[in-house]
Parts: C-alpha cells; structure tokens; sequence
C-alpha cells in the first residue's frame, strides 16, 4: 500500500511539473503572488489571476491526464471566481473532460477535510458542531451501556470528532462555551454526581473527581493560544537570523619593563565576535507549522515530525528544530523534558542528526529559562531579547481571557 501510495505521489508531480508551463503565478496585487499549482496526492486546486489562463491549464491538465489513461472527475470538482475580495454574482463556468466544473455557489464542496461554500465563512460550520455534539451526546445517553463507560465514549469517540471543527474554522468562544454546557451536564448525569457540581471541581487534577480528560474549551483554547505565541516567536527567530554578531570587546595585557608590573587594556585593533547557533554561514532559512509561512525543507517532511519552527542551512546540512509548549507555569520543567525525549528519540530511529531546543513560554505570561537560552544563543541579549520575549508572552496571558484576540479584532 505504501508502494502504491508513493506511485501515485510521484506521478501527480510529474504530471503537475509538465502543466506548469501553461500560465504564470497568480498575481494577488501589490508585489504578492500564489503558486499556480497546489496538490495533495490526487486533489489539486488551480490558482490563476485571468479566465482564460484558467482555461488552458485546464486543458493541458485534462491532456496530460488523458495520456496517462486516467481523468478528472467534474461533479467532484468546483469552481470559484471573485473580484475585488467578493464573489461574482454572475459566476465563470469551466469545462474539463467535456463536462461542466459546478460552482461553490451551487453545491458546497469539502477539500481536505474543510467544507467550502459560497458564504465563504465559518457561521454555518458552528452551528453545525453544535447539533453535532447534540446529537452524539444523546445518542451516547441512549445506547443503555453504564455511567462510566457512556464517558469513555465522550472521550474517545465524540470529543476527538468535535475538536477538528473547532481546529479548522474560526468557530467563536461562546459557541465552545455552548457545547462543553452540553458535555458537562451528560457527564453529571453519567457519573451520578450532583447537578449543581462545579466545572472546576469536574475536571480539577488534585479533586476526589479525577476525570481522564481535559475541559474542550480549554483544549479550543490551548490549541488557539500556542498557534498566536508561535507566530509571535517565529517572527522573532526570523528576525533574528539575518542580524550579524555584534563584536565583543577584546583585551590585552599589559607589562611593564622588566615585568614589574601588569595591567589589562582594551585593544583597539583585535575584535573577536560573540559565538552564537547561526555562525558559520548565512544561508538560514527559517520555517514555521502555520499556514501562512513557509513549510518545512524537505529532510524534515519526509519523516513523521511536526515541529513548531525549523532553522536549517541548505549548504552546511544543519537543522534547528524549536519545540513550543505553553503549559501552566507549575509543568514548566516536565513539558521541557517530555518533548526533548520524544523528539530526541523520533531522531535517531530516522537516522537524521539535528539540534532540538524545545522551550516553554507559560499561560500566564511568563517565559520560562529555556526560551532566553534559545534568543541568547540566537545572538539577542540584554533588552533586545526582554523585548522580543515580552509580545510572546503577552500573547499568551492574553489568550487566556474569556474571548479570544481574534473576536475582538473583528469588532
């Protein structure tokens, strides 16, 4: 199966490189521009600023298909034309295979697990997870099982399918506020404990109720939280690699005739620079886990981690991996240790020698030892890196608050 898998990969990126020709870059205006091309195994999504360069890439995609004796799927397909921002009322039709593309306006469409339609927004989809989580959790109410087995399939069944939801769309936080209301009253009733129990006292670690998972609108939350403290700190690093080693000071001794005496002196000629984890060239490229940065070099893709930001060096083969965590500050030391060991460990079974430097930046706002050693190692001391530290973890305590950063930007 993986065989077959890797056959078809490469021969969508075969196939993909001959159609490129057909059209330039999307232009979105102002110096930006989008990759004509994107693909994920077999779905592809077309990007072009013009109609009619749309319709010759699609047809030297439905040609080059035709020769490897496969085809394109037009009811599976969608199309979708905007102007300005907006979508136009009077939608663009394209062909491939002789068929006719539906439009989002027509018929919604779900691409790599995320569903599109013509609003172009995410009302729909929390209104949708609402019934969802509804539904699940008075079909687990009704399946006649025991209390505690009824919680079992909240946390392994229905909680995992509610959190890609709430991961993929922008869904706000009294909607998850709405469902873990649902959640919590089911396992009230589940345990047999009293109605009137408190949410802390539910999922409390140090209570006599030590449930074996966490609230969903804390887990909403911490997803939320560490995705705005990344982007703060991958700023940073990317700032930083393209800063040179300021020179430090260097020092002479001093004798007098006859060594009677000795004193140090600064050397106004001699200067040494302060060694830090990017000496040595300057071709580093920083690449961060978010969708609007740049993805991982190809080393790290091919094997089955996932870091927050990776520091590499096409020339020299060198890797910098930077794991994030923003825990509570009281699990500071252990998140430290538990990601070093894990991501030490997928390492060596790969065979690939890297540097990995997990760091913690807390919840309420404070960073831990570890991300200082990383800036300072970066070459920023003193002020520049209280300063660079201080957004990050303002976006941190910040994200704790009952609505998140983003509601308040749209208001």
């Amino acid at each position: 199966m993986h065989n077959i898998t890797n056959t078809l990969r490469n021969a969508m990126e075969v196939i993909l490189k001959a159609a490129e020709g057909s059209a330039g870059p999307a232009n979105l205006g102002g110096g930006c521009s989008m990759p004509l091309l994107k693909a994920f195994m077999d779905d592809t999504t077309i990007i072009c600023s013009k109609e009619e360069e749309t319709r010759r890439m699609l047809a030297r995609l439905d040609t080059l298909m035709t020769w490897c004796r496969m085809k394109f799927k037009p009811k599976k397909s969608r199309s979708l034309s905007t102007r300005k921002g907006k979508i136009e009322k009077k939608a663009v039709t394209f062909t491939v295979a002789e068929q006719q593309i539906p439009t989002v306006s027509q018929e919604s469409v779900k691409s790599l697990g995320r569903w599109y339609d013509s609003s172009m927004r995410d009302t729909r989809r929390g209104v949708e997870t609402v019934q969802f989580a509804s539904e699940g959790l008075l079909a687990i109410n009704k399946c006649g099982i025991q209390g505690k087995f009824q919680v079992w399939c909240l946390q392994f069944m229905l909680i995992p399918k509610l959190l890609w939801p709430l991961l993929v769309y922008d869904i706000c936080c009294s909607t998850v506020e709405s469902i873990e209301a649902k959640i919590n009253k089911y396992t009230r009733k589940w345990l047999g404990v009293p109605p009137g129990l408190s949410d802390v006292a539910m999922y409390c670690r140090k209570a006599k109720l030590k449930l074996p998972m966490k609230s969903i609108l804390e887990e909403y939350k911490c997803g939320k939280r560490h995705n705005r403290v990344l982007q703060e700190l991958a700023s940073v690093i990317s700032t930083a690699k393209g800063q040179s080693n300021p020179p430090s000071p260097s020092f002479t001794i001093f004798t007098t005739e006859g060594g009677a005496r000795e004193w140090c002196g600064r050397s106004n000629t001699a200067s040494t620079q302060r060694k830090g984890l990017l000496d040595g060239c300057d071709d580093w490229g920083v690449s961060a886990d978010l969708p609007e940065w740049d993805k991982h070099p190809e080393v790290i893709r091919r094997t089955t981690l996932r870091p927050d930001i990776v520091i590499y060096s096409p020339s020299t083969q060198q890797v910098i991996m930077v794991e994030l965590t923003v825990p509570y500050e009281s699990r500071m030391e252990q998140a430290h240790t538990y990601k070093k060991e894990n991501l030490t460990k997928e390492l060596e079974e790969s065979g690939y020698r890297a540097k990995i430097m997990p760091i913690e930046i807390g919840a309420r706002g404070f960073a831990g030892s570890s991300a200082y050693d990383l800036l300072s190692k970066l070459t920023i001391s003193g002020n520049k890196r209280t300063k660079a530290l201080k957004l990050p973890a303002e976006t941190a305590e910040n994200s704790r608050k009952q609505f998140p950063l983003d509601l308040v930007q749209k208001k």
